[in-house]
């Protein structure tokens, strides 16, 4: 058996290298990094579950927004928002996504401004609507081979609940399972006059558009998959119980 370390940076991404990597991490670039020596790998694991599993999330998770403002003598700017308080579960069944059910308190989305994360919580109305959720609202066909670690890409149709509004939404979808872990990370579009969501305003900010992206990258773990040991025999289901951490 190989060494290896997940490398968690600060946007929230993560990579998995091998004993042989060395990194370089780079001060002029933001969250930016080079590659001097090594190989990144992801080893694929097949699930061993079986056709039917069952998956909540795991550290590491994290959800947030992205939005284009206009700063007063500065001009178009992105302002991004993070928080890893994620929750939530995944189910697939034969080759196909069953359910989804995923909750973010928003109370935890920092930006890299506090002035704008007060503006944020003000906007999203967080002290009444502390939450929002997605639910998977129709069964998604996977496509072959997924559940050996090949990697996909899927709409998922589901309704979106944010400042107590839902909506009807498509999420764009790439996912993996990679070492026994599925990686998903996604991006709903959507425009806050939907969700009755006035964009924040403060006199350094001539503008902020209504139309935002929802992004997040869900790692989801089935209990059990090495530590118990499992028979993965045809229709058994896994669970698991994990916890998230705070976004970097």
């Amino acid at each position: 058996d190989r060494t290896r370390a997940r490398l968690s940076l600060s946007d929230g991404s993560h990579l998995v290298l091998d004993h042989a990597t060395r990194l370089e991490l780079r001060g002029d670039l933001p969250r930016g990094f080079r590659l001097t020596e090594g190989n990144v790998v992801a080893d694929v694991a097949h699930l061993d579950e079986g056709p039917n599993a069952t998956f909540e999330t795991a550290t590491g998770s994290f959800a947030g927004f992205r939005v284009t403002e206009e700063l007063a003598q500065i001009g178009n700017t992105e302002a991004v928002g993070r928080t890893g308080e994620v929750s939530g579960t995944m189910e697939i069944s034969d080759d196909t996504l069953q359910s989804v059910e995923i909750e973010v308190v928003l109370s935890g989305l920092e930006t890299d401004k506090p002035r704008r994360d007060t503006k944020v919580q003000e906007a999203l109305a967080t002290d009444e609507f502390p939450t929002a959720t997605f639910v998977l609202t129709e069964p998604v066909d996977l496509p072959e081979g997924a559940t050996d670690g090949e990697a996909l890409s899927v709409e998922a149709p589901g309704e979106l609940t944010i400042h107590g509004v839902t909506e009807q939404v498509t999420a764009e979808l790439e996912a993996q399972l990679v070492d026994g872990t599925a990686v998903v990370v996604g991006s709903i579009d959507i425009d806050f006059t939907d969700f009755g969501i006035e964009a924040p305003s403060a006199p350094v900010v001539l503008s902020v558009s209504d139309e935002a992206t929802v992004e997040f990258q869900l790692l989801f773990t089935p209990e059990g998959n090495a530590a118990d040991g499992a028979d993965g025999g045809s229709g058994s289901t896994a669970t698991t119980e994990t916890t998230t951490s705070a976004a970097p």
